[in-house]
């Protein structure tokens, strides 16, 4: 009995972010209509500020954010940037 729900739990909570993006909505939407700042634009700056090499990126556009992943030297350093102003919203080193 276990099993089956423990299954269901994960199918579900994998769908969940999938549900929760607004429908149609792609980071090239959103430049082309003005709400935020292109990609290349973003990584530049967060470039500057972090340094290393991007290693992953996904968009957020419920809250117009991107999530960033880097990698300098040993670290892997995660970041949160408002896709509208180009702002870094929090940054976290993982070792």
């Amino acid at each position: 009995m276990r099993v089956p729900c423990l299954i269901a739990l994960t199918l579900l909570s994998a769908a969940a972010p999938l549900a929760s993006q607004p429908r149609g909505r792609t980071p090239y939407a959103d430049v082309a209509q003005g709400r935020i700042l292109s990609f290349s634009e973003i990584k530049s700056r967060v470039d500057k500020v972090v340094g290393g090499r991007m290693i992953g990126m996904d968009y957020d556009a419920e809250y117009f954010r991107y999530l960033m992943r880097y990698e300098r030297g040993s670290e892997i350093i995660d970041v949160v940037v408002d896709a509208r102003t180009g702002r870094i919203l929090n940054g976290r080193e993982r070792m």
